[in-house]
């Protein structure tokens, strides 16, 4: 007969000794159950897998392209390398990149060490949950750490999917604007054409997402995430063209300015860093779907050789070239031609497909807990009014709508506000918010609390502590400074009044597609970037 999984005669996988619990007789009991019995569930649902045909089928290529293109945002590096000045900006950048590369790694040595932990949510909560046994010896504590830990860590990951969402959606609505320009007019712009405002087109959003977030659920291909990195590679290329190639803004009169770093400035790129870096946070998901999980390291290398040069160059490239004008929608700073009227085209459909691909997370964590299976009949859990007897399609149709409606509010909120760059911040927000703590302080606390003491090296002792304090620096000062951005009051842009509701702040170069010198001021005027009306 076999042993049963907790029995003391039974080889432990990983350090499953170290999870159970031993009595004062030696005797080994196994692991407290989770919090609540849809844990599971919720964990599941940030990576979607084929029950057919198992877990651990991706190849480590596909991977790596996944975890780059969860990341990678190189065209609003200029803005954040702005924000902090070439001092600053560059000190920000290298912390950032050897800090995570450092713990993108011990979230891969955690999972090979316990691969019976397969979600953030449980390798947090039992790092923390050993970390509160070793200093307080207390089994209750312990556990109330655990659970305590998973649920913060699952409200952070909510949190963060839902400000990043809000971020593409005014990215999009930026796009949509951007097109609705007259890229093809007479070039006539009297002001007879009726354009709409921002406010409106994030309602325009909302209406074109409601039919995508229709679909159940979200199934990883390989097929879709060749082209995808595909249009991130030309949007580079387009970038490089448009500004090394078409319009030199260094050599124009007036050129770039560059200086002006505050502290509230500095912080909102640390906070940018942060978010160029984010994608840790599903790491344990990637591992567990992966076919070979101990070529990790591999993927780590590749993924960081790809995306750090190409930070590299677009952030500095973009920063000579437009200096403190440089904004988050890099798009604003290009003239109105061809090229950037395709580069807008690509990246909209990206950040359109962005808005379902972190929301469909989302609801899925939400629709498991009411009883509603995207694929099946609906057994509610509970009585809700209005749509406690309709059809699961139904229900699904209801509730993303709506769903999606409490972010496009959010939306409108953040474009109201006086924010000199509202994406900019907004991406500080999201990266202070939960980046900082899934890739700076947590894999910190996984190291020290999951790995085996003997196999932790000096330099990985002093990034524990680095990264401890980093991370936990980095989440106050990014939420403070972000958010006083973000809360500012509106109508502190041209005309007064409108806030970012009828306005962007268009820094085009050029204007007039005449003098392709123009790259700030008012018609040429210095002092402000362009404040073009929409």
């Amino acid at each position: 007969m076999s042993s049963p999984p907790w029995s003391p005669t039974r080889e432990p996988h990983g350090r499953y000794e170290e999870l159970a619990q031993v009595d004062e007789r030696g005797t080994m009991r196994p692991p407290p159950p989770t919090d609540d019995l849809s844990d599971q569930a919720s964990d599941d649902a940030l990576v979607h897998h084929d029950d057919s045909s198992g877990w651990a089928q991706t190849p480590a290529w596909n991977i790596c392209l996944n975890a780059a293109m969860y990341c990678a945002v190189p065209l609003s590096m200029p803005a954040t390398l702005a924000a902090g000045g070439w001092f600053w900006g560059t000190a920000f950048f290298a912390y950032s990149t050897f800090a995570t590369y450092w713990t993108g790694l011990v979230i891969g040595r955690v999972y090979l060490e316990h691969p019976q932990l397969a979600t953030y949510p449980a390798m947090a909560s039992e790092a923390f949950h050993n970390l509160a046994l070793e200093r307080t010896g207390d089994a209750r504590v312990a556990r109330d750490w655990r659970v305590w830990t998973r649920r913060a860590v699952k409200m952070t990951q909510f949190a963060t999917f839902y400000l990043d969402t809000v971020t593409q959606m005014i990215y999009v609505a930026q796009y949509f604007a951007q097109l609705d320009l007259g890229w093809f007019s007479d070039g006539d712009d009297d002001g007879g054409r009726a354009r709409l405002c921002q406010w409106a087109w994030v309602l325009v959003v909302w209406a074109v997402s409601v039919p995508v977030m229709q679909i159940p659920t979200f199934h990883a291909s390989r097929w879709v995430i060749v082209p995808a990195v595909a249009v991130l590679a030309v949007s580079v290329a387009l970038f490089l063209y448009e500004v090394a190639a078409v319009v030199k803004p260094w050599s124009c009169a007036p050129g770039p300015k560059f200086g002006g770093v505050t502290v509230r400035t500095a912080m909102v790129s640390l906070g940018n860093m942060a978010y160029a870096y984010g994608g840790h946070g599903v790491f344990p998901e990637s591992l567990r779907e992966m076919r070979e999980p101990h070529r990790w390291p591999s993927v780590m290398r590749w993924m960081y050789a790809g995306i750090v040069p190409t930070y590299v160059v677009t952030a500095v490239v973009g920063y000579a070239g437009y200096g403190g004008f440089a904004q988050a929608n890099i798009n604003l700073n290009f003239p109105k031609n061809w090229v950037n009227a395709v580069s807008i085209t690509l990246q909209l459909l990206q950040c359109y497909y962005l808005i379902f691909y972190t929301n469909v997370v989302l609801v899925l964590m939400v629709e498991t807990r009411w009883g509603i299976d995207p694929t099946k009949t609906w057994r509610p859990r509970m009585s809700l009014p209005v749509i406690g007897s309709t059809s699961p399609a139904v229900a699904r149709l209801l509730f993303r709508t709506a769903f999606l409606g409490t972010q496009v509010a959010l939306a409108e909120w953040f474009i109201t506000s006086a924010s000199e760059d509202v994406i900019l911040d907004l991406q500080a927000l999201t990266g202070s918010v939960g980046m900082a703590a899934m890739t700076f302080f947590i894999p910190s606390a996984l190291a020290w609390g999951l790995l085996p003491r003997s196999r932790l090296s000096d330099g990985d002792a002093r990034w524990c502590v680095v990264n401890l304090v980093g991370g936990a620096f980095i989440a106050v000062a990014g939420v403070i400074t972000a958010t006083m951005d973000l809360a500012s009051d509106g109508g502190g842009y041209a005309g007064g009044g409108g806030g970012g509701r009828c306005e962007l702040r268009y820094t085009y170069a050029p204007n007039d597609p005449g003098d392709p010198c123009f790259v700030s001021g008012i018609n040429g005027v210095g002092g402000h970037p362009g404040l073009g009306e929409l």
